[in-house]
C-alpha cells in the first residue's frame, strides 16, 4: 500500500504539493504524472519544506500528530524519486525515521490484508531513499 493511499492523508499531501505548491492542475497530473518535472519540483522545494516545518512547529501534540507530517515527507520523497530531483537531507532523515515498520504499524493499525503490501512499500521506499542518486529516476509503484 502506497503512502498516497493512507486514508485521505496521502492524496491531500500529493494534491497540496502538486497543485498548491507547484501550480499544476491535479487532474492533468493524475493523467500524466510526468507534467511534474525535476525543474518544477526543485523550484518549489524550499517553499514546500518551509511550510512543512511551519506545520510541524505549530502542532499542539507533536508526538500524536507526527504521523500526518510523516506522510507529507513520504509523499514529497516519492515525488523527488519520480522526478529525479535533489533530495534534501531533512527529507531523507524524516523518511528513514517514519518508514520503520514498527512506527508505521503503531500509527496506522493496518488490517491483515494491507500489512504485507504496506511492508513491501515501506521497504522499497527506505531502500530507494537510502541509496538515492540525484538524476536517477526511481519508481516505487505505478500510478
Amino acid at each position: 500500500m502506497d503512502t498516497r493511499e493512507i486514508d485521505d492523508e496521502g492524496e491531500y499531501w500529493e494534491r497540496w504539493i502538486v497543485s498548491e505548491m507547484c501550480g499544476i492542475d491535479f487532474g492533468m497530473y493524475r493523467s500524466n504524472p510526468k507534467v511534474l518535472t525535476m525543474r518544477i519540483l526543485e523550484s518549489h522545494l524550499e517553499e514546500i519544506l518551509h511550510d512543512i516545518e511551519n506545520l510541524k512547529k505549530s502542532m499542539t501534540n507533536p508526538e500524536a500528530e507526527y504521523a500526518t507530517i510523516a506522510v507529507g515527507y513520504q509523499i514529497l520523497a516519492l515525488l523527488i524519486l519520480e522526478t529525479s530531483s535533489f533530495l534534501p537531507d531533512i527529507v531523507r532523515q524524516e523518511v528513514l525515521k517514519s518508514t520503520v515498520w514498527e512506527y508505521d504499524y503503531k500509527q496506522w493499525r493496518w488490517g491483515s490484508k494491507t500489512i504485507e503490501s504496506r511492508k513491501t512499500f515501506l521497504e522499497k521506499l527506505r531502500e530507494a531513499i537510502d541509496h538515492y542518486i540525484p538524476g536517477k529516476s526511481y519508481i516505487i509503484y505505478d500510478h
